[in-house]
Order: C-alpha cells, then structure tokens, then sequence
C-alpha cells in the first residue's frame, strides 16, 4: 500500500556562508544586521566584510527547507486500493520512534581535533507552516508503532531527518521526502561558529536506519 505522510511545524530555510575568523565575534556582537531577509546591498559595510565570498542574498547557500523535531505533527493518507476512498490518521513525534540522529558539524568553539574546521555563519527563517510530505509504499498495512525517523542537530535545535519503516519480515523501507513547503522566509535566526566536516555526517542517514535491524 502507499501511503503519504503530511508534515507541518515550526519550520525555516536554513542557510550557510563562508566567514572569516573575526567575522563569528561580529556576529555574536551584531545579530540585528542579519535577523532579516536581506540581499547584499541591505548590508553595512562592516557587515559585508565578515564574508570570504559575498553571497548575493541570505539564502544564497541554502541547503533547503527542515522543520523542527518537537514541533512537527503527522497526518497519514491511505487510500483503499478497491473503492478509493482516502482515509487520515494523524500522528505526533510521540507516536514514532527515534532511531538516531546525524549533524550539521556545528560547534561554537573550534579544537584541535577539528582538522579543516572554518568559520561558517548559519542563517534560518522562522515560521510556522506545511513542510511538505513523505511517500511510504509498502506491503502490508500501517503499523504506526513500526515507524521510525531520526533527527539532524543544528545550531538552532533539532530537525526532523528521514522516516523509514520496519516492516514485519525485517526490512528498513526508507520513505521519500518530497519538500513542499509555503515558507515566506519570516524573521531570520542567526549562529556563527566553526563547521567541522569531520563532524558532519547529515548523509549517513540509511546506515542509521540500517542499525534497526540490530536492535529489533
């Protein structure tokens, strides 16, 4: 069966640009000159120096749209194969299982360790909305408790990751998510710090989901 997953949330486009190292204690002292959708000519001069490469607008270095982990809700759609009628059960993250979580590489503090670590600015818009949907086809009938999803950490809190499901014969079946969200771009959040790509793993999501298996 196929079933659509709706999600809706606190929710935001989050951003990243290049700074330099002077540029994160700008940042900190004078998050006023970036709590706003702004292209570069909205900027002061001092503002725009904090960049290694001037982005023309602040969601230029977007890596798109997330919505936050405890503050999401769940609507599933399922449709009867035989008569078409759709029918709707409406989840909460309560209703799901965490199975892990991945991050963005963010610390506020830079160490030894975080070899190729850079200064970076991270920039969200902040509003409330429909994110957009996840797809699940499988063979049986939903098993609520049999779903399962991870989180992504960022500076600015916990998004929701993927969903997959664990279907009764043992398989990881990953959901695809189709973004859909109306977001405006609101008020904008900023953080600045250090990205580590060492510490970034926003990618490994499947072999998460894969770990299930070995605990169940």
């Amino acid at each position: 069966m196929k079933y659509v997953i709706y999600i809706s949330g606190e929710l935001g486009e989050l951003s990243m640009a290049s700074i330099t190292e002077g540029g994160i204690e700008f940042c900190k002292n004078n998050p006023w000159d970036f709590e706003r959708p702004w292209t570069i000519e909205d900027l002061s001069e001092e503002a725009k120096e904090v960049f290694t490469d001037e982005p023309d607008e602040w969601s230029e270095g977007s890596e798109g749209y997330f919505v936050f982990a405890d503050e999401f809700s769940l609507e599933i759609e399922s449709k009867d194969e035989k008569t078409g009628k759709l029918t709707y059960q409406e989840l909460s993250p309560n209703d799901l299982t965490l199975a892990g979580s991945t991050d963005w590489g963010f610390r506020k503090k830079s160490n030894e360790a975080d070899v190729g670590a850079e200064p970076m600015m991270y920039l969200m818009s902040m509003e409330r909305g429909t994110w957009g949907y996840y797809e699940l086809e499988i063979a049986e009938k939903l098993d609520p408790q049999r779903l399962f999803y991870s989180i992504s950490k960022s500076p600015f809190g916990d998004f929701l990751g993927e969903i997959c499901y664990l279907s009764h014969d043992n398989k990881v079946i990953m959901a695809e998510s189709q973004p859909e969200t109306d977001s405006g771009g609101g008020s904008i959040s900023i953080a600045a710090g250090w990205y580590s790509p060492n510490l970034d793993n926003i990618f490994e999501v499947e072999e998460i989901f894969n770990s299930i298996l070995k605990n169940n």
